[in-house]
């Protein structure tokens, strides 16, 4: 009975933050003291849209504007119905609370917060699939016409690096692939050094890594993110070399021959 009931409060809190949370990024930000952007003429249809301006362009003002956007969605708690309320405290405490117990109305309000972060997160991660794919692009054109590098395969037709990183991707020789790990992500470091903050921000946004900012800014620029971005690069060339076609280079013995 109690699995049950935890599983009602459960579905129930999901629900409805996601509900409350749409309906926040769907309201115009009224509250504009700080944010000085909109003394430019700048202006949003909503929240959504002026969360997704500022996490990319307005770094700065992304404190102030959570805490603008924390007193929009106590006011949106406080217009919620009692008994729906009641279950969400539940949903948080796990136990019998006053629906307007101040320290939770703080929680569910930062929940909330962090919910409508994620979905602008969403977002951006999916418009980073293509410019992953350029860069991606960019940084197989440099591995493939690089000459042959440090492991020695002599039983295999090797031509290039690029042969040899499929080999080793797919023959599994981890001893080697240490060596092509630091060679590879060295040069895309160098390329991600050179990429526009606003691209920065895109690819970032479509890692793994962007997700365990909590409520701080998920996008803020660190060390951090250019390794976080450089893995996944590394992860997806690895992915690409995986597929490659590498019995010509296994077997070079058997080309030419008509199966």
């Amino acid at each position: 009975m109690v699995n049950k009931v935890n599983e009602f409060l459960n579905n129930f809190m999901e629900e409805k933050l996601e509900l409350l949370c749409d309906e926040l990024l769907s309201e115009k930000m009224k509250m504009k003291y700080g944010l000085h952007y909109h003394s430019y003429g700048i202006s949003f249809e909503n929240v959504f849209a002026e969360l997704t301006f500022i996490l990319m362009y307005e770094e700065n003002s992304y404190e102030l504007f959570q805490n603008h956007l924390f007193r929009m969605a106590y006011c949106l708690l406080e217009r919620t119905p009692i008994k729906e309320l009641t279950l969400l405290s539940m949903g948080i405490s796990r136990k019998d609370v006053y629906a307007k117990e101040e320290s939770l109305l703080q929680e569910i309000s930062r929940r909330i917060i962090e919910l409508a972060n994620k979905k602008v997160l969403i977002l951006l991660s999916l418009q980073s699939d293509e410019i992953y794919d350029i860069y991606i692009h960019q940084i197989l054109e440099h591995i493939m016409a690089i000459p042959c590098g440090i492991a020695n395969f002599e039983d295999y037709k090797i031509q290039s690096y690029w042969d040899e990183f499929c080999v080793i991707i797919q023959e599994g020789y981890d001893y080697h692939l240490g060596f092509f790990y630091e060679e590879i992500i060295d040069y895309i470091l160098g390329v991600l050094r050179k990429v526009p903050i606003v691209e920065l921000k895109l690819l970032y946004s479509g890692t793994d890594e962007v997700w365990d900012q909590g409520h701080q800014n998920p996008l803020s620029i660190h060390e951090g993110t250019y390794d976080s971005i450089a893995n996944r690069m590394f992860n997806l060339i690895s992915y690409i070399a995986s597929s490659e076609h590498i019995d010509h280079i296994l077997f070079p013995e058997l080309e030419g021959i008509d199966e």
